[in-house]
């Protein structure tokens, strides 16, 4: 993978660059172009916004300016909320807030004089990246990725191709070892997987025309989803084999490329923005497997199912430039765009012929993604206590008071699933 600039940037939220003539810090400035995007790929964008201003249909644009602001793209909606009218011009978002910025109206329709837009991304995108941003004949924003996912890396000079086919081989291996695993255990977006796995469902469904929630997470198939996880992280059975720590640590963006490192950390659950990262740390023993190792529930190892959904750029309607941020937000996420990302970042493309090409098709990353595909569970939106209600029957299984019977389990899963239905209608 090409080490880029904007791995010096990763992880940074209040970084920002410039492209174009005009001053960068005039707040006032009604030329100035605002995007918000992810850390990882600041410099891709900042390349790409100075190009809008400076070649792009002959410096049509060149007397504006285009700010890049890293901003996680998991925010977009709450900062969005804010204030709208002091949100970016372009930001980009993932699939499971779609459903909310159109509610809020805090995303402009590709329609009227933008429907050329709405017709270009139909062409030029993969046929899955659309259901989540169309209502009905209305498309609201434009595909950047096909990656919004997490899928297994692990050392292969520590492992074979055998151990990484179960799960419960990989577990036992690094146990032994006094090796560690990373996975969020405490986070709805890892966790949830265990369930999915087991054949749960979590969504909003149509019931006669009324909107409802089904979740039944509380349910023989959930509790031996909960018991399986619970082996793997609760203090009891989850210790490496010197009876101190933890196998199972939790995973953010540095765990991974620093625990391979120091050699402590030999296999993990993440998404491909840790590439750069282990660019950065010299790592190169670690790598994606092509196909997740399976997960045992109950006696049978199952095939891993886990969150799935697209990352798309919105264009605020509340700011002063709805017209030119359009263009700049088709420019960002065209086939050059969406090219320039996935060479920078391994961010898998949306774009038909980008994801055709030789270098995506043969990339170990794009290939892990693929087999996620294959078995995701679509990441649409969810309700307002899903996210927390999952993050804190996570953190339980670690605690000293862990439900370590079944049923302790039971009433551990009957409150989950009471916490994430809240308020909702249950179908």
């Amino acid at each position: 993978m090409k080490k880029l600039l904007s791995v010096l940037l990763a992880g940074a939220t209040a970084v920002t660059a410039c492209a174009g003539l005009a001053a960068c810090d005039d707040a006032g400035n009604s030329k100035e172009l605002v995007i918000w995007c992810p850390s990882a790929a600041i410099a891709v964008y900042t390349k790409l916004g100075e190009e809008f201003v400076t070649t792009y249909k002959d410096g049509a644009y060149s007397d504006y300016t285009v700010k890049c602001i890293a901003h996680e793209e998991g925010n977009a909606e709450t900062d969005l909320g804010v204030d709208l009218t002091q949100g970016a011009d372009v930001y980009f978002t993932e699939g499971g807030q779609i459903d909310r910025l159109i509610t809020k109206k805090y995303i402009q329709p590709l329609t009227g004089e933008y429907a050329k837009y709405a017709t270009a991304v139909k062409a030029d995108n993969t046929e899955a990246a659309l259901p989540t941003i169309t209502k009905g004949e209305t498309v609201y924003a434009f595909p950047a990725t096909a990656d919004n996912t997490w899928f297994f890396w692990y050392d292969n000079t520590f492992f074979d191709d055998e151990d990484i086919v179960s799960f419960d081989k990989v577990f036992k291996k690094a146990q032994e070892a006094n090796k560690h695993i990373a996975f969020a255990y405490d986070n709805g977006w890892y966790n949830t997987a265990w369930f999915m796995t087991a054949g749960c469902t979590m969504d909003y469904v149509d019931d006669n025309g009324t909107k409802k929630y089904k979740i039944d997470v509380d349910s023989e198939k959930g509790l031996a989803a909960a018991e399986s996880l619970l082996s793997y992280v609760s203090k009891e059975t989850g210790m490496l084999a010197n009876g101190e720590n933890p196998v199972i640590i939790g995973c953010d963006n540095a765990t991974i490329p620093n625990g391979a490192k120091d050699g402590s950390v030999v296999a993990g659950f993440q998404g491909s923005w840790i590439s750069s990262g282990l660019v950065e740390a010299g790592v190169s023993n670690i790598v994606p497997a092509a196909k997740a190792p399976k997960i045992k529930i109950g006696t049978e190892e199952k095939e891993l199912v886990n969150f799935f959904t697209y990352k798309y750029a919105g264009v605020n309607p509340a700011r002063k430039n709805v017209d030119i941020a359009m263009e700049l937000a088709a420019f960002l996420t065209s086939e050059a765009g969406q090219a320039a990302r996935f060479e920078a970042t391994s961010s898998n493309p949306a774009n038909k012929k980008v994801a055709a090409s030789e270098a995506v098709t043969s990339s170990p990353i794009a290939q892990a993604i693929a087999d996620r595909a294959a078995h995701g569970y679509s990441q649409l939106a969810q309700t307002a206590d899903f996210w927390s209600s999952f993050e804190t029957f996570g953190k339980n299984m670690r605690l000293a008071e862990n439900p370590t019977t079944k049923d302790g389990l039971a009433e551990a899963i009957r409150l989950l699933q009471a916490g994430v239905l809240g308020d909702e209608t249950p179908a």
